[in-house]
């Protein structure tokens, strides 16, 4: 097995253990609880979990989703999180590694690092906002502040090797982010008469905008919209909510842009123009 399949696998088994973890956090932080203690327990009877019925997934799956102690039913949203963010891991780690033409090296595989960071928080904020419609201060706040020193002592994050220039990309990126979506929300409730966007969007966005850079976040912008709509629309025909988080669309918007944004950058910036262009010169 050569490194890169090894960090793959590490990886992988490294989601899942952090999905069990996210469990902790999407729980305990929109009730300003610990992540830290107590230890994970039963919510029917209190029993601490033992390390043995806390492995990712396949403790699930063995005990049924049930409490070994008093059978209380485990939400499927513990074992959802962890396969995800494992899946996830994996598959980053293969595009960050594999998938490109530089294999693993020091920059490549920090890089992996940075990306792993953003989606479990990414993960963490969409399980909480579809939850408890909330995206807590812990994960988007220290984001953006993580987000510009990430990007000094990672600068290929932004297609540099200055890290300076890695620093003014981050921090314009974050402004973007979080700056264009609140002008939208504050236009949005001068039109509709009520609250368009949560300040909890905006705080995220600059987080993504950080680490994705002004065109990373517009894509994440765009991407999170269409998808927003086509699912809102939906839920509006099925359910007729009318109530939309938008962390999880933001989410996959920046995922998308993490793992397709450079051919997502050609199609727009060449492929396209260029096809338009056939349409009226023979």
């Amino acid at each position: 097995m050569g490194i890169e399949e090894t960090v793959i696998a590490a990886s992988g088994a490294l989601g899942l253990l952090i999905g069990s973890f996210l469990n902790v956090v999407i729980i305990r932080l929109p009730k300003n609880e610990s992540i830290v203690h107590p230890r994970s327990h039963c919510s029917g009877c209190g029993e601490t979990i033992r390390w043995y019925d806390n492995i990712p997934v396949l403790s699930y799956l063995l005990l049924r989703g049930k409490c070994r102690h008093c059978g209380t039913r485990f939400s499927a949203r513990y074992a959802i999180v962890e396969l995800v963010t494992g899946l996830l891991f994996a598959a980053l780690a293969w595009n960050t590694l594999a998938r490109g033409t530089g294999g693993a090296t020091t920059e490549s595989v920090a890089r992996l690092g940075v990306y792993l960071y953003l989606t479990a928080a990414l993960v963490a904020s969409t399980f909480i906002d579809l939850e408890h419609q909330i995206i807590p201060d812990e994960i988007s706040i220290s984001g953006c502040v993580l987000a510009p020193i990430l990007s000094m002592l990672v600068p290929s994050l932004h297609g540099t090797n200055g890290r300076m220039e890695a620093l003014g990309l981050s921090v314009l990126g974050g402004i973007v982010g979080a700056g264009g979506i609140w002008l939208i929300g504050v236009f949005g409730k001068l039109i509709f008469r009520k609250e368009a966007m949560g300040f909890g969007d905006v705080k995220l966005m600059g987080m993504i905008g950080g680490l994705l850079g002004w065109k990373g976040v517009g894509l994440t912008f765009l991407i999170g919209c269409v998808s927003g709509s086509i699912i809102g629309l939906l839920l509006l025909a099925i359910t007729k909510s009318r109530y939309l988080p938008f962390a999880p669309y933001l989410s996959f918007g920046a995922m998308v842009v993490v793992f397709f944004g450079r051919e997502i950058g050609v199609f727009l910036g060449t492929t396209y123009p260029e096809w338009i262009r056939s349409l009226f010169i023979h």
